[in-house]
């Protein structure tokens, strides 16, 4: 049991550094040039003007399939003629779309501001 707990733990941190990362490599970008942007990540997906303000969104997606498990059956004998059969239900399978949508605020040709939204914001 605590080599679970153990488990969670560190995947629940790795999770927290690879957010943390991503907000550092997006908060890397402010003051940075329009074209330097644009040559690191690319031609935008989506950009909007208004006014002075530009916005460039990029997106990031992904579709995978994640395979069904089993249904587990697991005989339990508590003695005394108590036996049973504990049931661990399986996980039917399906597809699993993560995404990321990343804007950035571009104000006198410098990044100003960024945000995201999405399931999948972490490097």
């Amino acid at each position: 049991m605590r080599d679970l707990v153990l488990i969670l733990l560190c995947a629940l941190l790795a999770s927290c550094a690879t957010e943390k990362r991503f907000r550092e490599n997006m908060d890397s970008w402010i003051g940075a040039s329009r074209g330097g942007l644009i040559r690191n990540m690319g031609v935008p997906d989506k950009s909007v003007v208004d006014g002075d303000t530009e916005y460039f969104v990029y997106k990031r997606f992904d579709q995978r399939y994640i395979a069904p498990t089993p249904t587990t059956y697991i005989p339990v004998d508590y003695g005394y003629g108590n036996k049973f059969t504990s049931v661990i239900p399986g996980t039917p399978g399906g597809m699993r779309t993560d995404w990321c949508d990343m804007t950035f605020t571009i104000r006198g040709d410098r990044v100003t501001a960024w945000s995201a939204k999405g399931n999948d914001c972490r490097d």
